[in-house]
């Protein structure tokens, strides 16, 4: 009996190991307690709880009868059956690894998806940009093609059809010659935007004129001049214009103007001719400032900027054009000869210089954006010593509560939309401090005070050395830890477009991105200033107004 008995136990053993190869081979998940049991005496029996059991008695010597061999046996099978379990729980462990390989797989393909949208939508927006500056470009072509004087009398055909058309309704009626005029008046606008931007720069705009005219009168021999209003003097030459009255009726007026009013329209008129090549001679100087100070970076935004620029020029070339048109309107009106008319046209002539001027203060205003800065000698007192522009040194001792402010020599304006410059900023380097220090912006008044702190003024943005800051005169809480010392080098900045004030240290912006400057100084000058307290001697500052800095613009 005993050894049927384990001989029915070890077919057991080996029907259950042969299962679980098979289950190990084919993958398939299972658990301990859903092993089929053996059937004995139609009882299920639980291998290794039986295992247990038989090794039990074994031990207890109930089966003594059992031989050494089945034991040996046994526990080999013993040994087998738990080395196969663990290869099963390791073969689990297997499959949730490889189930989250390939998990992360999926998900690094959704990111790189992700990241190729995001690149698509870059190289999008770049080629609108680029959309947008051609487009900028065919507006300084509107007229023809730069240089080609033949589309341009095309252009100017197509204004005297609709001058014509204007006349059939009884508006106005133009004849060859006050269409020549006004078509002159068409020629010098255009003119005008190529000297702008930079085209003939080498050729007398004069000869450019004279030779649009002769061209002019070999295509149209019939614009001759048969009623005469007035003799106007245009680089040099007599232009004789007509102007008809409405429905065909003329009135003759004097022809000629008299000797010492065509001597005073020359002067106006040699002028603005000066005028003229002072503008080109400004354009020049900044072309050289701008390959020196300006970085690739910044190339295309200034671009844009001096664009904004032209078209600020263009809109007093058209106020030239209707001052023109209103001294053709009076000279028919009254007699050229009377000293009245002769006051007015005078006066006209006079709004043109004004007008000339002020395109030559804007051009000014560009090349001062681009001029090396300094200190304003003019500014300090003896207190304070200068070396060479942009040192600043104590060499007097007095009391804790004496101040002296210096203030830079060139200003910027803040609303400034003629700049080429989108962002003006400075530097300064503390090299030795035992006073006080604060340095910023601020408008420069002759009630301006020198020897006192300025810092609480209306207008002034600064940055002071415990930390503090100070915009438009009032003091900005929440800035403790920017205090600054020696060895530091600090900034401040502003867009001259957003009105954003900017405040760095040691080449990092301050969190103050919400900063900016007030409406009431939106038209102001604002100048560059340090002040420094006296019982400091020996202190000592260094400016940085450009072009390299510690921090990086490129970044804003």
């Amino acid at each position: 009996m005993a050894k049927r008995k384990i001989t029915n136990e070890l077919r057991f053993l080996k029907a259950r190991i042969a299962k679980l190869q098979r289950m190990e081979r084919t993958e398939e998940s299972m658990n301990d307690e859903n092993i089929e049991a053996f059937e004995q005496s139609g009882n299920e029996v639980d291998g290794p709880a039986f295992i247990d059991s038989l090794e039990s008695d074994v031990t207890n010597g109930e089966n003594e009868e059992l031989p050494l061999t089945g034991r040996q046996q046994l526990k080999k099978f013993r040994e087998k059956f738990v080395k196969m379990e663990n290869e099963l729980k390791e073969s689990r462990h297997l499959n949730k690894i490889s189930k989250l390989e390939q998990q992360n797989k999926d998900l690094r393909e959704k990111i790189k998806h992700c990241e190729l949208v995001a690149e698509l939508n870059t190289i999008r927006e770049k080629v609108a940009k680029i959309g947008e500056e051609k487009q900028r470009e065919k507006e300084y072509t509107k007229y023809a093609p730069i240089g080609d004087f033949e589309a341009i009398f095309g252009r100017i055909g197509e204004d005297k059809k609709k001058a014509a058309t204007k006349g059939k309704y009884g508006k106005r009626i133009y004849t060859q010659d006050t269409w020549m005029f006004e078509s002159t008046s068409v020629f010098f606008q255009i003119l005008s935007d190529w000297v702008a931007l930079g085209i003939f720069s080498n050729t007398d705009p004069k000869v450019l004129l004279r030779r649009w005219r002769s061209g002019y009168r070999k295509r149209h021999p019939e614009a001759t001049a048969q009623v005469q209003c007035g003799v106007f003097v245009i680089d040099g030459d007599q232009m004789d214009v007509q102007e008809n009255r409405t429905r065909g009726q003329r009135r003759e007026l004097p022809t000629k103007l008299t000797v010492g009013q065509s001597n005073g329209h020359q002067t106006l008129l040699d002028r603005i001719n000066e005028l003229e090549g002072q503008l080109k001679s400004l354009q020049q100087q900044q072309e050289e400032e701008t390959s020196k100070y300006v970085s690739v970076e910044l190339f295309n935004e200034i671009q844009n900027d001096h664009n904004e620029l032209l078209e600020k020029f263009i809109v007093l070339e058209k106020q030239l054009k209707e001052l023109q048109q209103n001294m053709t309107n009076e000279c028919g009106g009254e007699s050229v000869g009377t000293s009245g008319g002769s006051a007015r046209t005078q006066g006209h002539f006079t709004r043109k210089v004004d007008l000339l001027q002020g395109k030559e203060h804007l051009r000014a205003q560009v090349q001062s954006n681009f001029r090396q800065n300094c200190w304003d000698e003019n500014t300090s007192q003896n207190d304070i010593k200068i070396k060479d522009g942009t040192s600043l040194t104590v060499h007097c001792k007095g009391n804790a509560w004496v101040f002296r402010s210096i203030f830079a020599m060139h200003s910027i304006l803040l609303n400034n939309n003629y700049s080429s410059r989108r962002i003006f900023y400075y530097e300064i380097s503390l090299k030795n401090m035992k006073g006080w220090a604060i340095f910023g912006l601020a408008m420069k008044q002759q009630q301006t005070p020198k020897d006192e702190t300025i810092r609480y003024r209306p207008g002034t943005y600064a940055y002071e050395k415990n930390g503090e800051l100070w915009i438009n005169g009032k003091r900005k809480e929440g800035n403790a830890g920017n205090s600054y010392g020696v060895g530091d080098t600090v900034g401040i900045g502003v867009n001259l477009l957003s009105r954003r004030i900017i405040f760095t240290k040691n080449g990092r912006q301050l969190d103050n991105y919400e900063l900016l400057a007030s409406s009431y100084s939106a038209d102001c000058f604002f100048f560059p200033f340090v002040t420094l307290s006296l019982n400091g001697a020996g202190d000592k500052i260094d400016a940085n107004f450009g072009p390299n800095f510690r921090f990086d613009l490129v970044t804003l």
